[in-house]
């Protein structure tokens, strides 16, 4: 059986940059990936089929899902399908990433039983990066502050959760060691060469 890994932070939050340290340590991240208009971070490593399936229920500049969950559900069950046969061996670990899945996690653990990896920032560092970038305000603070609220009311609420929490600051100051953690919360820390592509993506 595959084992899902779910990527959680809002927009800015450098949750780019951990699904892409767990791509280069040989997870599957669910290519094509979503192209961004940033320099730094042309990839969003997130799913542009999986994007699209959260963007027809999900009105992201409101943070508010629709009525019809379940059709949500259904539509990504369906395409968990097909990613799972990409993916190849069952022992392959499959990592989804998109700051909207904040908003379903109920759903999510009922359909996959994942891990989640948390990915904390400050508020000024996130409201920074959206300024750069020149992104609507839904992509700093304000958004950032409702999803960190719903993803850690969330853990409160259930117990049996399995999380890793990382701050993005200690990824940055402290790489080899915080990568370490990632792997071996993932599963991924047997391949000495998948450490070094990790290690050395981190610094691109």
């Amino acid at each position: 059986m595959n084992r899902f890994i779910i990527v959680l932070g809002p927009w800015g939050s450098g949750s780019t940059a951990v699904t892409g340290i767990l791509d280069h340590l040989g997870a599957f991240t669910c290519p094509p990936h979503f192209k961004t208009n940033d320099p730094r971070t042309p990839s969003a490593y997130e799913s542009e089929m999986l994007r699209n399936i959260l963007l027809r229920h999900i009105d992201e500049q409101a943070l508010m899902v629709s009525e019809n969950r379940l059709q949500l559900v259904s539509e990504i069950q369906q395409w968990l399908g097909g990613i799972l046969q990409k993916a190849g061996g069952d022992d392959r670990v499959v990592v989804l990433k998109h700051a909207l899945l904040s908003l379903i996690m109920p759903e999510l653990v009922s359909l996959l039983h994942p891990k989640f990896i948390i990915v904390r920032r400050s508020y000024t560092d996130i409201e920074r990066t959206r300024v750069r970038r020149q992104w609507p305000p839904i992509y700093g603070y304000l958004g950032a502050r409702i999803i960190y609220d719903r993803i850690y009311s969330e853990l409160v609420a259930n117990s049996n959760l399995e999380f890793l929490d990382v701050y993005m600051p200690d990824i940055l100051s402290h790489p080899d060691q915080e990568i370490s953690r990632i792997a071996d919360f993932s599963g991924l820390g047997g391949d000495p060469d998948c450490m070094k592509n990790a290690r050395t993506f981190l610094r691109c």
